[in-house]
């Protein structure tokens, strides 16, 4: 049995399925300081502390506020490690959502655009998928699966993906990846 730290992290197996593409090395690091913080400043507003954002993120932060007011999530785990036999990952929220009634929701925050691998395929859905599968791996198709987008302008769109070929997608190139 291999340990959590020698399996394939969820973005490892998704990166070798769809390589990102080529991007500046300045506008991926600022992309990856931009969702850092604004992660780190979710789990402080729901700590109750609300520090103020540099005003570059302050849209982010905003529209994660109008979110909570919209739907007042109640988080079972945030930022929390999940795996399986053969992956790992962290899930950025596992909860409940208002209007969703009983339906635990596995929840991913990105600060930028959803990406569509192929055409239908969004990577994120299949990404939600995977950690459904580590979290629920029984009951993983009862789980509701959601994107939160959170726009620079103080917006955000919520996407649920809820088609369970995602599943089948997930084990293709998990299988892909460890035939490799």
């Amino acid at each position: 049995m291999k340990f959590p730290s020698e399996l394939p992290r969820v973005s490892m197996v998704l990166d070798h399925a769809w390589p990102r593409p080529p991007v500046p090395q300045a506008r991926w690091q600022a992309g990856c300081e931009r969702g850092t913080y604004v992660h780190q400043w979710t789990e402080d507003m729901e700590d109750g502390s609300e520090p103020i954002p540099p005003d570059k993120w302050s849209g982010y932060c905003d529209a994660y506020r109008q979110f909570t007011r919209e739907f007042s999530p109640s988080w079972i785990w945030s930022e929390h490690q999940v795996g399986t036999d053969r992956f790992s990952g962290t899930l950025d929220r596992i909860g409940y959502l208002a209007g969703s009634g009983e339906t635990l929701t596995v929840l991913d925050i990105k600060t930028g655009a959803g990406r569509q691998v192929r055409p239908g395929v969004c990577r994120d859905a299949i990404q939600l998928a995977a950690y459904a599968l580590a979290y629920e791996p029984y009951h993983y198709k009862e789980l509701q699966r959601v994107g939160l987008y959170l726009k620079r302008d103080g917006k955000f769109q919520v996407k649920l993906y809820d088609d369970l070929r995602d599943y089948d997608l997930w084990f293709e190139i998990l299988n892909a990846y460890e035939e490799r």
